[in-house]
C-alpha cells in the first residue's frame, strides 16, 4: 500500500479520518511514526513519492542487493603489501578488464547507496535526518567508501 493523497475523490470526513486513523495504526506496527504513511499523507505529492519508493520492497531489495555485491567486489581486487605496494597503487596490468569493471561497479554501487540517502532525506527532511544516530553512522561509512573509490580512482593507495 503507498500512501494515499490526503482527501481522497468523494471520500466523506468520515471516511477521511479512518483512513488516516488506519495509516496511524500500520504506521505503528511497523515501527514509524513521524515519518509514516500517515505524515506522508499530508506531505506533497513529491514527498510522497520519494517515501513509497523508499520504502517499497523492490528498492530495499535492491538496496540488500547492491551491498552484498559491493561487498564481494573485494574478490577482483589484487593482493598487496603495505611494504611492497604494486607501481600506481592497485592498478594492475588489466588483460582481462575485471580491474575496470570493478571500479566501474564500485562507483555505480556508491551511486544507488547515495540515492537511498537522498531519498530518505527527501521525505524525512535533512535535518530531521542528521539526528538519528544510525544515518548518522550511514553518512560516515558512505563518505569512507566515496573516499575509498575515488582514491583508487587517482591511482593511489587504498586505505579501505
Amino acid at each position: 500500500m503507498t500512501p494515499a493523497s490526503p482527501g481522497s475523490k468523494g471520500a466523506t470526513p468520515i471516511e477521511e479520518s479512518y483512513r488516516l486513523a488506519a495509516l496511524y495504526v500500520r504506521d505503528a506496527a511497523e515501527g514509524r511514526h513521524a515519518n509514516g504513511r500517515a505524515a506522508m499523507s499530508l506531505r506533497p505529492k513529491w514527498c510522497r513519492r520519494a517515501f513509497a519508493v523508499h520504502i517499497s520492497d523492490a528498492w530495499t531489495y535492491i538496496i540488500f542487493s547492491v551491498c552484498i555485491a559491493h561487498t564481494l567486489l573485494i574478490l577482483c581486487e589484487p593482493i598487496t603489501t603495505i611494504d611492497k605496494p604494486p607501481e600506481r597503487g592497485y592498478i594492475w596490468p588489466d588483460e582481462t578488464g575485471l580491474a575496470s569493471a570493478a571500479q566501474a561497479l564500485d562507483i555505480l554501487f556508491l551511486l544507488l547507496l547515495l540515492c537511498d540517502v537522498i531519498l530518505k532525506m527527501t521525505y524525512m527532511e535533512p535535518r530531521k535526518w542528521w539526528k538519528k544516530r544510525p544515518n548518522q553512522l550511514y553518512a560516515l561509512l558512505l563518505g569512507c567508501l566515496i573516499l575509498d573509490s575515488l582514491l583508487f580512482a587517482a591511482g593511489g593507495w587504498r586505505p579501505l
